[in-house]
């Protein structure tokens, strides 16, 4: 009896259990190959060293398989708990199902090869239409204006790439030659808009809101002290050093990497990387809902949005879902967050009681 309750506890959380999976998986499979592989391009390697760059390139492309299933495993175990608690679908949800099952039949080959340019096209426009049907439930679903804002971020800058992709597919079989006259314009559009979403990422998702303005409270109810502070700040110095080190192969991993191109100032790169860091840190210390945010934006950001690998739109679908998680909460504030709040307004403040 203790170990049929045990179970179903088990298969209860796994919702809860499998976006942290996906995420460890694909910060894997990005670091390994989408990023290392790339550097061991341009590193003089020989004997010993070459050898151990083919076998962690090996481990990223099995790591992406291992993504790849547990992605599967997380939109359809998000979609149950969903359909379970409310007993219907909202908008994100059907767009996630056209997701999931665009995805599953352009892995496997049936219906949908996406090695062929007509299956890339049918496959861009599938993925394209789902992360837009996602996108709009979760602006839907969201009640406060950053967090509306960024949503309209994400979605214009899936909507530039994805126009560029289509444009250049439907010039390549001859149904819209001019398509890629205009293709640069729309790219450029998206990645602007993907790279001016940092700071209100980490107003919609990472910050405290403005009552709480005492030092103590605000340590409270968002823990993590230093780190939370710290780690976002070396990331961006790191990311400084690296540009200034090596600006060509900097761009190039960012390009391969992020589907970005350098071909803006520096530090508009370096404040958007530092208000995403901080967000996605906030988010993930505070728990509850905050660290499905967390969880989202981190896949969001593995996606990039080149999105070359199959494993990519569902990256970016899962994530923009996870961010539609909680709703009711407003400017970064978890449940969770927000009832540690109202505990805290009714503790007097010691530094203005007198005796």
């Amino acid at each position: 009896m203790t170990s049929t309750s045990s179970r179903l506890e088990t298969a209860s959380r796994l919702p809860e259990m499998l976006p942290g999976l996906l995420v460890t998986a694909a910060v894997t499979q990005w670091l390994l190959y989408r990023v290392f592989s790339r550097v061991g391009i341009y590193l003089p390697l020989d004997g010993p060293a070459a050898r151990a760059y083919g076998m962690l390139v090996e481990a990223g492309l099995v790591a992406m398989d291992v993504a790849m299933g547990l992605a599967l495993l997380t939109g359809i175990a998000l979609l149950w708990r969903r359909y379970s608690h409310e007993g219907r679908l909202r908008l994100a949800d059907l767009g996630l199902v056209v997701l999931l099952l665009g995805t599953l039949m352009a892995t496997v080959r049936v219906g949908l090869d996406p090695t062929s340019l007509d299956g890339l096209l049918k496959y861009n426009v599938i993925s394209l239409l789902s992360l837009l049907a996602i996108l709009g439930g979760v602006a839907v679903n969201s009640r406060h204006w950053a967090q509306r804002f960024v949503i309209l971020c994400v979605a214009v800058a899936y909507s530039g790439s994805y126009y560029y992709a289509i444009s250049n597919n439907l010039a390549q079989l001859g149904h819209w030659p001019g398509a890629a006259s205009h293709a640069l314009s729309a790219q450029a559009t998206g990645q602007m808009a993907a790279l001016l979403n940092g700071l209100p990422v980490l107003l919609a998702y990472g910050l405290p809101p403005l009552s709480l303005v005492q030092a103590e409270q605000r340590r409270q109810a968002f823990p993590g002290g230093w780190i939370v502070i710290a780690l976002p700040a070396a990331l961006s110095l790191m990311w400084m050093l690296a540009y200034a080190r090596n600006p060509y192969l900097t761009a190039i991993l960012v390009n391969w990497g992020l589907g970005l191109n350098m071909n803006l100032p520096v530090l508009l790169y370096t404040m958007s990387l530092w208000g995403f860091a901080l967000a996605v840190c906030r988010c993930l210390v505070s728990g509850g809902v905050s660290r499905s945010w967390g969880y989202g934006l981190i896949l969001i950001f593995l996606a990039g949005l080149a999105m070359p690998l199959t494993l990519d739109p569902l990256l970016a679908g899962i994530g923009s879902w996870l961010l539609g998680r909680g709703g009711e909460a407003a400017c970064g504030l978890a449940a969770t967050q927000t009832e540690r709040h109202s505990e805290l307004m009714k503790i007097p403040n010691q530094a203005h009681t007198y005796p």
